[in-house]
């Protein structure tokens, strides 16, 4: 592990290259297209006006999915922010590190600078299928008020739309620069690794 403790931000700025974080963009915009495009089916649908005559005691149903996506949420949320502390501990770093690693061409990973860039983009990946799923939760709890047409009558339930956002804001601020990559990387790993 001692190759891992002489990386500075400098070797990680040479190494991150225009294709990693290529790479980076194309995963994170993948993440966050699936969210977007299932809210504006929703939009188009919403257009049609679907609702027939609607029982507003129908909306039972989408209220105690409202609950469930809550009690999601919240758990999901924490987790987003913990995770990175049990997936970053030294213990679990080195151990993580020593294990093989492919690169996109199927070749072993030597590098123990591109180890860690690999390591970075798992963990991205990981978070923000996190907040892909609640994104989608709740987008499904939104298509279910929809159906049943209590959307029309409390336009509240848009409010269900707030994940997607939240989505794309935290693949646009902290996915896309270079500079929030290689800061991400000296702080969340080389500098556990150097302890």
């Amino acid at each position: 592990m001692d190759e891992f403790k002489n990386i500075t931000r400098n070797d990680i700025e040479e190494k991150l290259t225009g294709e990693h974080l290529r790479i980076n963009r194309i995963i994170s915009l993948a993440l966050c297209a699936g969210p977007l495009f299932f809210l504006l089916v929703i939009v188009f649908l919403y257009q049609k006006n679907l609702s027939s005559n609607v029982e507003i005691s129908q909306d039972n149903i989408v209220e105690e999915m409202i609950i469930v996506l809550s009690v999601l949420a919240v758990g999901v949320y924490s987790f987003y922010f913990i995770f990175p502390n049990i997936f970053l501990k030294k213990a679990n770093l080195v151990k993580q590190l020593s294990m093989p690693q492919m690169d996109k061409n199927n070749r072993l990973i030597t590098d123990p600078v591109l180890k860690i860039i690999a390591l970075d983009r798992t963990l991205m990946i990981i978070r923000l299928a996190l907040l892909e799923g609640i994104a989608l939760f709740s987008l499904v709890v939104l298509i279910q008020s929809l159906f049943i047409g209590v959307i029309y009558y409390n336009s509240n339930y848009w409010l269900l739309s707030i994940p997607v956002f939240i989505v794309i804001a935290v693949v646009f601020t902290n996915y896309f620069s270079k500079e929030k990559t290689v800061s991400r990387i000296e702080s969340g790993i080389l500098y556990k690794l150097q302890d």
